[in-house]
């Protein structure tokens, strides 16, 4: 990438993902952190240049510094990642919502989460709600690939729902979660 980046800088950013993936796995979550934070630097450089190509890769990679960001117990700073990360993502599921529905559901989910660390429970569940909605539809068609991330989203909401005191919806979610995902 040093040598000839435009040829290899989104495969550099690429590795730095994957790397930073693995740190977070090891408990490295600082290491990880500066990883995702290079990989997100060079795909502001790529999509800047490039949109229609590199946004999709740029949504994704704010996704993962958002989740790196709270795995640091940085929320302010994941949430404003996630958030975003989950902008682009409604701007391309808006102009190709067959190929990035999935993404944006992610996103919300993403997003959820990084509320509901801020004690945003309200915000949290509306955002958990929506990626329960498109994950709904989703599995609907491809129950096989999608339920898993449905049963996710699900027990976002629940979360949200018993911090809100709301402790049977909780409940009712987390079962159906379950018998999605066990």
């Amino acid at each position: 990438a040093a040598t000839t980046p435009a040829a290899f800088l989104a495969d550099l950013a690429t590795s730095l993902g994957n790397i930073s993936n693995r740190y977070s796995e090891l408990g490295r979550e600082e290491e990880g952190l500066a990883a995702i934070e290079r990989a997100v630097d060079i795909r502001e450089q790529l999509a800047a240049s490039a949109p229609d190509v590199f946004l999709p890769d740029l949504a994704d990679s704010l996704g993962n510094l958002s989740i790196a960001l709270t795995e640091v117990k940085r929320h302010e700073e994941s949430l404003a990642a996630g958030e975003r990360g989950l902008a682009i993502h409604e701007q391309l599921a808006a102009e190709a919502p067959d190929r990035f529905l999935p993404d944006l559901a992610t996103s919300l989910n993403i997003v959820a989460v990084d509320l509901g660390n801020l004690d945003r429970n309200e915000e949290a569940l509306a955002a958990a709600q929506r990626a329960i909605a498109i994950r709904e539809d989703l599995t609907a068609q491809r129950p096989t690939v999608f339920a898993e991330y449905l049963a996710d989203s699900l027990r976002t909401a629940a979360y949200s729902l018993g911090e809100l005191g709301r402790e049977e919806e909780a409940q009712e979610a987390e079962d159906r979660a379950d018998e999605l995902d066990p």
